[in-house]
C-alpha cells in the first residue's frame, strides 16, 4: 500500500483515497495544493475546507450508490476561491477494512477556456460565413442581373449593327447614285450648255447689225443664265469632289496656303480697297490639302463678297492653337447675317441675299461644312447685321 501511495504522489493531478465514507485517508501533493491542506499534517484543513470537501464527496458518492464507478465534470472552488473545472473519476475498491473510494481530479479549466474560445470562434466564423454567403449571393444576383443586362445590350448592339450595316449599304447605293449624278452634271449637262453659249455668241457676232435692243437684252440675259448654270455645275462638282474623294493627310504650310488663296482675289481686294490682316499663321498641320483649300476659298471669298458698301472693309485671318487642335478664324466687318437666317446658313441652295446684289447659289457654306466634317473637325460662327461675321473651323492635330 505504501508503494501505491508513493506512486500517487508522483501523479500530475489531484488524487484522494477514502474508506467507508470516513475522513480522507490519503491525498497526494496536487490535492493538498488544490484545497490548501497542510503538507505535513494531512488532517489539518483551512477553515471551511472540511465542510466543503465533506459535502462534495458525499454528493458524488450518493450519485454512485448503485455503481462502482462515477465520472462527472463539475466546478470546484480551490483554496484561493477560484472556480476551476474538473473531470472527477471515482471508483469503489474493496479492501480488508471495507470499501474504499479512489478519486482522481483532472483539471479541465484551461481546456474549458480553450473550448469556450473555440465555440466563440466557431460562432463568429459561422456568422461570418453566413454574412459572406449572403454577400456572395447578393453579388451573384447582381452579376446575374448584370449578365442579363449585358445580353440585352449585346442583342440591342447586334440589332443596331444590323441597322447600321443596312444604312451603310443604302448610303453606298446613294453614293454611287451621287457619283453617277455628278458624272452626268460634269459631262451631259455641260455639252448642251456649251452649245447654247456658242449659239448665242454666233448670233451676237453674226447678226449684231440686225439685232434690235430687245433681242440684245434677251441674249444678254441668256448669257447671264448660262454663266449662272456653269457656276452651279462647278459648285456641285466641288461638293461631289469633297464628299467622295479619299482623304489624303499631308503636311500643309498654313501661311503658304492662305497666301495662295488670297492671290485668287487680288483684283477684288485692290478694286474695293479691302484691308487684309493676317496673324499667327506660321503653322504646319497634317490635313487633306485639297479639302482645306476648298474650305478657305469659300470662307475668304464670302468675307470679300459680303463686304460693306461704304467705309473701310477688312478681312482678318488668324489662328488659335492648343495641344490637340487648331482653330482658323476668318473675320470681316461686312453686312453680317440676320438672326432669322442663322439656322439655314449651312443648307444647300439657301440664298440669304438677292442674286443681283450678291451672286451665288448658296452652296459655298455647304461645301465648307462637308469638308470640315470629313476632316473630323467642326465649324461655328458669330454674326451681327451691319457689324460683320466671324467664322472659325477647328481641326484636330492628331490626324
Amino acid at each position: 500500500m505504501e508503494v501505491f501511495l508513493k506512486i500517487f504522489d508522483l501523479f500530475p493531478f489531484p488524487v484522494s483515497f477514502r474508506i467507508n465514507k470516513n475522513k480522507l485517508v490519503y491525498v497526494n501533493r496536487k490535492y493538498k495544493r488544490l484545497f490548501g491542506l497542510d503538507e505535513h499534517n494531512q488532517g489539518l484543513f483551512p477553515r471551511g475546507s472540511v465542510e466543503y470537501l465533506h459535502d462534495l464527496n458525499n454528493q458524488l458518492e450518493i450519485e454512485m450508490t448503485n455503481n462502482n464507478h462515477l465520472t462527472k465534470k463539475m466546478e470546484i472552488v480551490d483554496v484561493n476561491g477560484r472556480r476551476r473545472y474538473f473531470k472527477i473519476c471515482k471508483s469503489k475498491i474493496r479492501i480488508d477494512d471495507g470499501i474504499a473510494v479512489l478519486s482522481i481530479y483532472l483539471d479541465l479549466t484551461k481546456e474549458r477556456k480553450i473550448n469556450k474560445r473555440l465555440l466563440e470562434y466557431r460562432r463568429k466564423y459561422k456568422a461570418e460565413i453566413i454574412k459572406r454567403k449572403r454577400a456572395l449571393t447578393k453579388k451573384f444576383l447582381d452579376l446575374e442581373r448584370l449578365n442579363k443586362a449585358l445580353i440585352n445590350l449585346i442583342d440591342d448592339l447586334n440589332e443596331s449593327n444590323d441597322k447600321i450595316r443596312r444604312t451603310n449599304e443604302r448610303l453606298s447605293q446613294l453614293n454611287e447614285q451621287l457619283k453617277t449624278f455628278n458624272y452626268a452634271i460634269a459631262h451631259d449637262l455641260r455639252a448642251p450648255i456649251r452649245a447654247i453659249k456658242n449659239y448665242v455668241e454666233f448670233i451676237e457676232e453674226g447678226c449684231s447689225n440686225v439685232l434690235d435692243y430687245n433681242i440684245s437684252f434677251y441674249l444678254e440675259r441668256i448669257s447671264k443664265s448660262i454663266e449662272n448654270m456653269e457656276t452651279i455645275i462647278d459648285d456641285l462638282e466641288k461638293l461631289g469632289e469633297i464628299t467622295e474623294k479619299e482623304i489624303l493627310f499631308e503636311k500643309v504650310n498654313l501661311r503658304s496656303m492662305i497666301k495662295e488663296v488670297l492671290s485668287l482675289y487680288e483684283m477684288e481686294i485692290r478694286s474695293f480697297n479691302i484691308k487684309i490682316i493676317t496673324e499667327n499663321l506660321n503653322h504646319v498641320i497634317n490635313t487633306d490639302k485639297i479639302i482645306l483649300r476648298h474650305i478657305l476659298i469659300n470662307l475668304i471669298s464670302n468675307a470679300i463678297k459680303f463686304r460693306k458698301r461704304r467705309g473701310q472693309s477688312f478681312v482678318k485671318i488668324y489662328t488659335e492653337k492648343d495641344k490637340t487642335s487648331i482653330r482658323i478664324f476668318v473675320e470681316d466687318n461686312g453686312i453680317g447675317i440676320s438672326k432669322r437666317n442663322l439656322a439655314k446658313i449651312f443648307k444647300p441652295f439657301e440664298r440669304l441675299h438677292g442674286q443681283d446684289d450678291y451672286p451665288g447659289f448658296g452652296l459655298g457654306l455647304t461645301l465648307v461644312l462637308n469638308g470640315v466634317s470629313r476632316l473630323k473637325g467642326r465649324i461655328d460662327f458669330t454674326s451681327k447685321v451691319g457689324k460683320g461675321s466671324k467664322f472659325w473651323i477647328e481641326l484636330p492635330l492628331g490626324n
